[in-house]
């Protein structure tokens, strides 16, 4: 905060107290403040100015503290470079934050189904998600705010494919793999999984 001060005797020494409108005051000897507001809303400032002479002037004004989305980051555990197959499971990590430490809300998206809301914190900062069939796969995440404000932040993973898996159920054939001759083999799979 920045006073522009006209005085006829530019030698006078000056005073400033402060108010700052959120319960916080301060003295200066020069008509600039720096100051941090540690809540959005709406803050009445008054700054008196006394001169060495004793001659006292007031200033009033307002100061609108706009709300700061939290600030969000995802990371894979492990890393990001990393072959990622159909059906296996990843550990996404969070890394969230806010001013002045707002209390953080979070759900995530995965294929447009949604999670339900948890409080984001130290022992709350990783979820797992099992990738789905191969291809691009986007999972979301939701900061929020007490206050309103909200990040959406995204991850973009590759699933490769697994050929697929099964077993043979063989009917005419012994124990040693061997068939009689002229007798009917019949082969049929069973146990498939792609």
């Amino acid at each position: 905060l920045t006073l522009n001060v006209t005085d006829h005797v530019p030698e006078n020494q000056r005073q400033y107290r402060w108010d700052l409108g959120d319960g916080r005051e301060a003295n200066t000897t020069v008509p600039e403040l720096g100051h941090v507001y540690l809540e959005n809303g709406t803050y009445d400032i008054n700054v008196e100015m006394t001169d060495d002479l004793g001659r006292e002037t007031d200033a009033f004004f307002q100061v609108e503290v706009l709300n700061k989305d939290p600030y969000l980051n995802l990371s894979i555990e492990g890393g990001s470079n990393q072959t990622f197959t159909e059906g296996e499971s990843i550990t996404v990590k969070i890394n969230a934050s806010d001013v002045p430490g707002d209390p953080l809300m979070f759900k995530w998206g995965l294929m447009g189904e949604w999670s339900d809301n948890h409080t984001f914190d130290e022992a709350n900062s990783t979820f797992e998600v099992s990738l789905p069939d191969d291809g691009n796969t986007t999972v979301q995440v939701r900061m929020y705010d007490d206050d309103g404000g909200f990040t959406l932040e995204e991850l973009m993973f590759h699933a490769r494919n697994l050929p697929p898996v099964f077993s043979i159920n063989r009917t005419g054939i012994d124990y040693g793999d061997r068939a009689d001759q002229g007798k009917n083999v019949t082969l049929s799979p069973y146990n498939v999984t792609d």
